[in-house]
């Protein structure tokens, strides 16, 4: 199973973009990247995350920021250079001066994005080697900072999309591998598990401890069967015990149904074959044992 972090800029400072002229927009519906047209002003960004990934996590590749375009673009020549800011918990910048003066990682990646269509997700190149110089640093403490620098693109080779001023779900998303299947994370952050074919789901630990464990987007109830087994396992694999669970929809009714514990667990033992669960979101809380 491949464990990683998903998290999505959580507050409308948390991005933005600097031009060469040197002003500074942290409170666009949009941010720009590569070189606009007519005058060729070069545009740079900035995307601060709140992972949860401690100090010495190593990270995998398949790590990626993932944007919404604004726009549709076809414009080649859009020459991009991505960096980590160096620092353990880095704030976001607040003049262009200021982004310009931080210190980036040794890391960075160039991207040569292609075409995009407007509200279709874009991926970029691999960052793990970025996000492992972060948490190579002995006070790291999870806040991820990047910035997506035009580096020479041609006049009029630029990319926009969504932030999260325009609609917070719209916000950047920072995906992150995470090497270690013994992995740690801090308490009110989210990890996400994937195996195999199955869905995503949803693991956050809260600021008491406890944890949660959320399969959500099945299509099936026996795809929800695979789920809660599998996590069920994971979880006693971890020493801790089922306390609660409920979901919604089951069944194909239109309300929002609870289930207690017990009634799921029987449910999954005796795989009820066929049973439909569209939008199903299943959540089971597990504690400590």
């Amino acid at each position: 199973m491949s464990v990683f972090i998903e998290t999505q800029v959580a507050d409308g400072v948390d991005d933005g973009y600097i031009t060469s002229t040197s002003s500074f927009n942290a409170a666009s519906s949009t941010v720009l990247i590569g070189k606009t047209a007519g005058a060729g002003v070069a545009n740079s960004a900035f995307l601060r995350f709140m992972t949860g990934v401690v100090s010495g996590n190593p990270i995998g590749e398949n790590t990626y920021l993932e944007l919404l375009p604004a726009n549709a673009h076809a414009e080649a020549g859009c020459n991009l250079r991505i960096y980590g800011e160096d620092a353990d918990a880095p704030a976001a910048p607040t003049t262009a001066a200021d982004y310009n003066g931080r210190d980036r990682t040794t890391a960075y990646v160039d991207w040569q994005p292609g075409g995009w269509t407007a509200s279709e997700l874009v991926q970029s190149p691999d960052l793990s080697d970025i996000i492992n110089e972060l948490t190579a640093r002995a006070g790291f403490a999870g806040t991820v900072q990047l910035f997506i620098q035009d580096n020479s693109s041609d006049v009029g080779a630029y990319r926009d999309f969504f932030t999260y001023d325009n609609n917070p779900a719209k916000a950047a998303l920072l995906h992150i591998t995470l090497a270690d299947p013994a992995f740690q994370i801090n308490a009110g952050s989210e990890v996400y598990g994937v195996r195999a074919d199955w869905q995503r789901v949803v693991k956050r630990v809260n600021t008491d401890g406890s944890i949660v464990y959320q399969p959500y987007a099945l299509h099936t109830w026996d795809i929800a069967q695979m789920e809660i087994s599998a996590f069920l396992e994971l979880a006693a694999q971890q020493g801790q015990v089922l306390t609660s669970l409920t979901t919604t929809d089951i069944d194909q009714r239109n309300t929002a149904q609870t289930y207690t514990a017990a009634e799921i667990v029987s449910a999954v033992n005796t795989r009820q074959a066929g049973r439909r669960a569209v939008g199903v979101r299943v959540e089971f809380r597990v504690g400590v044992e």
